[in-house]
C-alpha cells in the first residue's frame, strides 16, 4: 500500500494523559516486517506514533471524547526494542524514520513509483483491448439441421476511471435456415458450477426459442448438440480470452 505524503493539517504530534501525566507522541514511519520485502528493494510502509522517549507506541488517535481527541489506554503499547524493531501484537515493525522531511521524501518516491506502475498497467490494458478488437468478430463453429452456429464477440472497452476490468463478451449466435440470427441462448446458463451440462433446461429453452426447428430434436439429440456446441465454443473462446490475460 502506498503511503500518502504529509499535508498541511496532518497530525504529527499529540499529547495525551497516561496515568494522569501528559505524554507526547510523535509521528514515525514504519516498515512491516512480515511484508518486509515483496520485491527487491520494496518495503511496505505505515504510519504510527512513538512517545518522545520511544517507550510507548500507538497506531493513531481517535476524534471525540472529552477534549475532542485521544486514545484508549488499552491501545497504547510498551515498546521492547530489538535493534530498530519491536513487536506489537504479533506484528514486527521496523522504525524507518521520525524525521518529517525524510518521511515526506519516501512518501513522494512511493507515489511517483505508484503513478508509473499505474501508467504501465493502463498501457497494458489498452494494448490487450486493442488486440481483442482485432480478432474476428465471428467464427463459424459448425452446422446442423440447417442451423449455423457461430462464436461472436463484442467490442472490448476499457475505461480506467470506471473499472479495472476490460468489458467484453464472447457468446454463441445461431443463424436459422431463413437467415434469421439468434443470440439469446447463453451457454453458461446450462452448465453448473462443477461443469455438468443441464440438458433438460437447454432442451426446454431451445424449443421455446426456435420452435419448429427445435422440434426436430429429441432429448438425446439435444444433449449431443449441447455437448458439441459447448466443446466447440469453449475451444475457440480460449483464443479470445488468452489475449486479455
Amino acid at each position: 500500500m502506498t503511503i500518502e505524503s504529509l499535508k498541511n493539517g496532518s497530525g504529527v504530534k499529540a499529547t495525551i494523559l497516561i496515568d494522569d501525566k501528559p505524554v507526547t507522541f510523535c509521528l514515525g514511519l514504519f516498515a512491516k516486517e512480515k511484508l518486509f520485502q515483496k520485491e527487491e528493494g520494496e518495503l511496505e510502509y505505515e504510519y504510527g506514533f512513538l512517545s518522545e522517549d520511544q517507550e510507548l507506541y500507538t497506531d493513531n488517535f481517535y476524534s471525540g471524547g472529552t477534549t475532542g481527541f485521544g486514545r484508549n489506554q488499552s491501545d497504547i503499547h510498551p515498546v521492547i526494542w530489538e535493534g530498530t524493531k519491536f513487536n506489537i501484537n504479533g506484528r514486527l515493525l521496523v522504525l524507518v524514520s521520525t524525521d518529517l522531511e525524510e518521511i515526506n521524501r519516501i512518501a513522494r518516491q512511493q507515489q511517483l513509483k505508484a503513478q508509473d506502475e499505474r501508467a504501465e498497467w493502463i498501457k497494458s490494458q489498452q494494448e490487450k483491448t486493442r488486440k481483442f478488437n482485432e480478432l474476428p468478430k465471428e467464427v463459424f463453429l459448425f452446422e446442423e439441421k440447417g442451423i449455423k452456429f457461430y462464436l461472436v464477440r463484442s467490442e472490448a472497452e476499457f475505461n480506467p476511471h470506471r473499472s479495472s476490468t476490460i468489458r467484453h463478451y464472447v457468446s454463441v449466435e445461431f443463424v436459422l435456415p431463413d437467415g434469421t440470427r439468434k443470440d439469446n441462448l447463453r451457454l453458461y446458463d446450462f452448465t453448473t458450477k462443477d461443469g455438468k451440462l443441464q440438458v433438460r433446461k437447454f432442451f426446454g429453452e431451445f424449443k421455446w426459442l426456435y420452435g419448429d426447428i427445435a422440434f426436430q430434436y429429441n432429448e438425446k439429440m439435444a444433449k449431443e448438440l449441447l455437448q458439441t456446441l459447448t466443446h466447440m465454443f469453449n475451444s475457440k473462446k480460449k483464443d479470445y480470452e488468452a489475449v486479455l490475460k
